[in-house]
């Protein structure tokens, strides 16, 4: 193996000894080329595929990530300002379930584990304070998982607690969001996130939390429960009867019809008088309150002379009862009966809310169909089909449903039917499959373009460099026993393939001794000069 390599360092000083200035240029400059090249694409091809770990981290998150990366010797890149980091995507997985052992990413916030670390000799009001910490790292990481926010802060006033009723002090409390751009919270959701903070903090009303964005635009404000509370109440309580109409009509056509194929837009007119009516009414018909009988009854029985006649009979309501022993009975009753009545009164008291729905207006415009047809070049092309009246009825009365329809309220509801302008949209999915099948193009083609492309440096390189070799001015020998190729006789091409020219050179000549040696110890040389004989013999 030495002998071999030692040869080699040979042979290479000898072609390097004969290459002039631009030969040696033209080599290296090929060989480099030729190792950048091969080099480029053994990195490129083994370089691992990266993609995203997190995004949108905030400093403190993205610097106790990196050391975690570092400490386990994972290979990383940190992009878009600090605020995205990059790793292997066959190891992307088992980072975040080992990130998420050692509680990160945190949120842009501590949260409870600030408790994993308390002292002995902590007070009062540093426990306060870090459960007041605590309670607004919690809370602002459970906002920031909603997807139209990155990153949310939220600032609690909590005052200590009094043993005096008069003298306690509300909690209040500020969110500060930092929406995605393009976002936009509906009213469920900032209601959802102004209770969410007032469940989560003991003594915290609702009315008195406060939201706005990192534009400062105030998104709730605190004490506006009811819809009066002014104009900007009124119409944000009027948009969210319209979207929740309009939503329920497009979620609705887009499962019938498909995506894409139907625009809504509803029309509320609502009433935000607040009104409280008390109403009193008297029955006209007499209600009896009271009522009495009373029944009186008298009987008497008075002695007469038998021989007196006519005198019982003569006196009125009385009957003379003849007896063994001369008397008559006397009888009377008196019956009296009182009724008194009384008018009837109902007192009612009405408060009306504000807020009630007066009319609704919707609007429909749905898209045909479009079949298949050829466009006389080879290729196809969408037509479009209107559709039937009938189909259109249904549909109306479908919205009709939807939106709670009355007549008695005077709603209106129309579909009406138009193609669609989808060009925009096509070519945007054009250049998304174009820009889809590029990729993966690219990715099967770029292996082989990189090796043709070492392989023609190679090829294309070292082809003037083999040519310079083959021109380059060999050494000759300058031996007075030499034969000479321009000596008459015969020579191998003129005496034919058979026949060897007869050289005469005796068998110890020191001559043919060292041809011999020379061509044991350089044979490519020793080839090289006889291949230049040949081609530079004279024809």
């Amino acid at each position: 193996m030495p002998d071999a390599i030692t040869k080699v360092v040979e042979l290479f000083k000898q072609v390097w000894g004969g290459l002039g200035l631009t030969g040696r240029a033209l080599t290296v400059l090929v060989g480099g080329g030729a190792l950048t090249a091969l080099l480029w694409m053994v990195f490129s091809t083994h370089r691992p595929d990266m993609t995203t770990l997190f995004s949108q981290l905030n400093p403190s998150d993205a610097g106790a990530i990196v050391d975690e990366l570092k400490s386990g010797k994972v290979s990383y890149r940190v992009v878009d300002g600090g605020t995205r980091i990059l790793v292997p995507s066959a190891v992307v997985h088992e980072i975040r379930l080992h990130l998420a052992t050692r509680g990160l990413p945190q949120g842009g916030g501590v949260g409870f584990e600030i408790f994993d670390r308390t002292t002995l000799g902590t007070t009062d009001f540093v426990q306060r304070l870090n459960y007041q910490r605590a309670l607004q790292g919690e809370l602002a990481r459970t906002i920031g998982q909603l997807k139209e926010v990155t990153a949310a802060r939220v600032h609690l006033a909590l005052p200590q607690p009094s043993v005096f009723t008069e003298q306690e002090k509300p909690a209040t409390a500020s969110v500060v969001l930092n929406l995605r751009p393009g976002a936009r919270l509906t009213p469920e959701q900032v209601r959802g996130i102004v209770h969410l903070v007032s469940s989560s903090v003991e003594g915290l009303n609702a009315d008195r939390i406060t939201v706005v964005d990192t534009s400062g635009k105030l998104i709730a404000r605190p004490a506006e429960g009811r819809l009066g509370a002014g104009s900007t109440g009124q119409f944000e309580a009027q948009e969210a009867v319209e979207g929740e109409l309009e939503r329920r009509v497009r979620t609705m056509l887009e499962e019938i019809l498909g995506p894409n194929k139907a625009t809504v837009r509803v029309a509320a007119q609502m009433d935000f008088t607040s009104v409280e009516r008390t109403e009193e009414r008297f029955d006209p018909r007499g209600v009896i309150k009271s009522e009495q009988r009373t029944t009186e009854t008298q009987q008497s029985v008075t002695a007469s002379p038998a021989a007196v006649a006519g005198v019982a009979s003569n006196v009125p309501d009385q009957t003379a009862t003849p007896s063994q022993s001369g008397q008559s009975t006397a009888k009377s009753t008196k019956e009296a009966e009182t009724v008194q009545y009384d008018v009837s009164k109902v007192l009612e008291r009405k408060v009306f809310s504000p807020g009630e729905l007066k009319r609704v207006s919707v609007a429909v415009m749905v898209d045909g169909t479009y079949k298949p047809v050829p466009d006389g070049k080879g290729g196809e092309r969408k037509e479009y089909v209107p559709r039937k009246s009938d189909e259109l009825e249904k549909i109306k009365v479908a919205v009709k449903n939807a939106v709670g329809f009355s007549a008695a309220r005077g709603d209106e509801v129309e579909v009406v039917e138009f193609p669609f302008d989808t060009s925009a949209t096509e070519k945007e999915r054009a250049l998304m499959e174009e820009a889809e099948r590029k990729a993966f193009w690219y990715s099967l083609v770029k292996p082989v373009l990189m090796g043709v492309g070492v392989l023609l440096v190679l090829v294309f390189g070292l082809r003037p460099l083999i040519r310079s070799l083959k021109e380059r001015r060999l050494p000759t020998f300058d031996t007075p026993g030499m034969l000479s190729m321009s000596q008459p006789g015969p020579t191998a091409i003129e005496t034919g393939p058979d026949q060897a020219p007869a050289l005469d050179v005796a068998s110890d000549d020191p001559l043919r001794t060292g041809l011999m040696e020379l061509a044991r110890n350089n044979p490519n040389v020793v080839a090289q000069l006889v291949r230049a004989w040949m081609v530079k013999r004279p024809s």
